[in-house]
């Protein structure tokens, strides 16, 4: 679960800091030139915005809350667009300052968020105050960034195109998807369901300017629904045959979205692994590697 936050605060990251800014239209989505251009010019708000950033402690988890005070801020006449822009800026803060903030409480052996201990609830309460929340893994507890609060607070002057990305990013990072060890939290059939939820939105926000990590996201998921992950694999490490759950998956999935693209990927593979009686293959190999060469082109 935890490096599922950091591949998630990661990708936004690195986006973020060469983003470009989304369209509030739905129906007619331009290039990311076209996109770029709407806000050459005019980005007055969003530069006071990047000014005031600059003047916050990036080790300082308060600094996170001034950060979405200042963003709040913002004109309630701020066009959506724009507003995206601003926002993606706050996501960028509040990335970094996860990264760097050090809170000896969380390293606390003793710390877990459902403690009752009443210095540990103020310390979340006053995490989620400042848009951050409290994840727990393996025994270890580290800062996430609180999206759901984001979609709450910003939802209705965002563009829709962001809304629905922030809400789906922040209903993943909430249920979970791996842990450090590479076992998975998710069933395969949810899995496969995450893969075509973004397959979807990818098709239909291609100039989205956080297209790149939510291909990533479709990608990994189709991957990991191919193989599975380490310690939660596809197929059985001695017999190298596909895992009941995943042949259920696969039969369901294909059945019922066979018109995706994902869909098709899968009953190819699954059409050849039943030539082995679903175990592994030179050729079921060889598709999963002409997959990832081809989605990561």
């Amino acid at each position: 679960m935890q490096s599922f936050a950091l591949l998630l605060i990661g990708a936004l990251l690195c986006v973020v800091l060469a983003c470009q800014p989304a369209n509030n239209q739905q129906t007619t989505i331009p290039s990311p030139t076209d996109t770029l251009a709407a806000t050459q010019g005019n980005d007055d708000v969003v530069l006071a915005y990047e000014g005031f950033l600059q003047t916050l402690s990036i080790t300082e988890y308060s600094s996170v809350g001034k950060a979405a005070q200042q963003l709040s801020n913002l004109p309630n006449n701020t066009p959506a667009l724009k507003f995206d822009v601003a926002y993606s800026r706050f996501l960028a803060f509040r990335d970094t300052a996860i990264i760097k903030i050090r809170l000896k409480e969380l390293e606390d052996t003793d710390f877990s968020p459902k403690s009752k201990r009443p210095a540990d609830q103020k310390l979340i309460a006053d995490l989620n105050a400042n848009f951050l929340a409290v994840d727990y893994s393996e025994g270890m507890a580290f800062l996430i960034p609180n999206l759901p609060a984001d979609v709450q607070k910003w939802g209705n002057r965002m563009t829709p195109i962001m809304q629905s990305y922030i809400t789906q990013s922040g209903k993943e990072l909430g249920e979970g998807y791996y842990l450090d060890d590479g076992a998975l939290t998710i069933s395969a059939a949810d899995v496969l369901q995450r893969a075509l939820w973004w397959e979807k939105f990818n098709t239909q926000n291609n100039a989205f300017m956080f297209a790149k990590p939510a291909k990533n996201k479709e990608i990994d998921y189709l991957l990991t629904a191919m193989v599975g992950a380490n310690n939660t694999p596809a197929f059985d490490y001695e017999t190298h045959k596909l895992s009941p759950e995943y042949k259920k998956a696969y039969e369901l999935f294909t059945q019922t979205f066979g018109d995706s693209q994902i869909a098709k990927t899968i009953k190819n593979y699954y059409d050849v692994l039943q030539k082995t009686g679903f175990k592994e293959s030179a050729e079921s190999q060889k598709i999963f590697k002409d997959e990832v060469a081809k989605l990561q082109q």
